[in-house]
């Protein structure tokens, strides 16, 4: 059983819900700094409480997560921990011109951390290709082909031709390769069906995410069947599940100190997420890789864009009634989490410590009750 604490540094000083466009004067490049600084002293904290890794991503032009470079974090992050691995959930594929280059990037990384690092790749959300103008018509595409060259990159030893639809290669050769053989470890936040069949296709983890527990569980399932038909079978390591949670040490002081930041995670974060769907289809009207997600916005009907939120928006409650956050006493959460492992068979976790606006302090006490009090229960069980 692994558990990784996960972060996408989101800015904490919104005055309102987010619009789209995102007002870029709220950035203070002085206050980032601290807040970068922040969060830097609480990864130095996980990997002193005994968590297995610390997970990072990337996002581009957003308030929701404030790390456009995941390199450059996870580099730092690496200078300043010794043991911990570091997850990268993960590279964008489908906006990066140049798959060498990730690939390029990570061989480093691994090295430079002695080889701790963990490599993710995704599509990306709605917001990234707004940000970098990339035609979602071609991300599935783009997305399977770099991933495929990225592990072969890794993998050969000597120089290779590679002739794909979107990137062409002649005679191509790492010179840095990856500390570990033949490549770091791979883990997928996957959430449709064509991305938990390339999973399975492709015989990697997946980390599910960001839905109502229930329907977490069909898609677990769905991985595993897809996994059967590929013609192998996904052991617990080979399903995450990521998740909330605030642990204190009575259960109205968690509802009362977690409560806040998950409403400001959900609803001024991701405030404006049925008006970056709306730009997405009037900018690229006929051409995205995945109707049915846009579908609800041709309709007139109202949007409900990765199941987050439709006509209202999510409560800390509705949140935990949903199985998406774990807020309560240790023995609550440590319950709660036992519950869905047995039902799920989930070997890996991948925790939001520090959400929404939660200060580093309560995100500290958070993570070390839980590395206490509830990861030692999850991992002998």
């Amino acid at each position: 059983m692994q558990i990784y604490s996960f972060d996408t540094i989101p800015w904490p000083y919104l005055k309102g819900k987010t619009s789209y466009p995102h007002d870029a004067s709220e950035f203070d490049a002085k206050k980032a700094h601290a807040l970068w600084e922040e969060h830097f002293r609480f990864w130095e904290r996980v990997e002193a409480a005994g968590l297995d890794g610390i997970g990072l991503n990337e996002h581009h032009g957003t308030h929701f997560g404030s790390m456009p470079t995941p390199g450059a974090f996870a580099g730092h992050i690496a200078a300043r921990t010794k043991r911990a691995k570091i997850a990268i959930l993960g590279y964008c594929l489908p906006l990066y011109p140049q798959p060498l280059r990730v690939a390029e990037e990570i061989a480093a990384l691994d090295v430079l951390s002695g080889g701790r690092i963990v490599a993710g790749f995704l599509r990306g959300a709605h917001r990234e290709y707004l940000a970098y103008n990339v035609d979602p018509a071609e991300s599935r595409g783009r997305f399977q082909e770099a991933w495929a060259f990225i592990v072969k990159a890794w993998r050969e030893r000597e120089p290779f031709d590679w002739k794909g639809e979107y990137f062409h290669y002649p005679r191509c050769q790492l010179w840095t390769r990856p500390w570990q053989k033949p490549h770091p470890p791979i883990l997928f936040p996957a959430d449709s069906e064509g991305s938990l069949d390339w999973g399975a296709r492709m015989k990697t983890p997946v980390v599910l995410s960001h839905r109502p527990f229930q329907d977490l569980l069909a898609k677990a399932a769905y991985y595993r069947e897809r996994c059967h038909a590929y013609g192998w079978e996904a052991g617990a390591e080979h399903v995450w599940l990521e998740h909330q949670v605030y642990v204190a040490d009575s259960r109205s002081q968690a509802i009362d100190e977690a409560g806040p930041a998950l409403t400001y995670y959900w609803q001024n974060l991701y405030g404006a997420q049925p008006e970056i769907l709306a730009e997405l289809t009037r900018r690229f009207p006929s051409s995205y890789a995945e109707p049915a997600s846009l579908k609800p916005l041709t309709s007139n009907a109202q949007p409900k864009p990765l199941g987050l939120i439709g006509e209202e928006a999510r409560t800390p409650t509705q949140l935990m009634l949903d199985g998406m956050a774990a807020v309560g006493t240790s023995n609550d959460v440590r319950d709660e989490l036992m519950a869905q492992k047995e039902l799920m068979g989930f070997g890996g976790m991948v925790i939001y410590f520090h959400f929404g606006s939660l200060s580093v302090a309560k995100a500290i006490s958070n993570m070390e009750k839980f590395a206490r009090e509830v990861m030692p229960v999850l991992k002998d069980a």
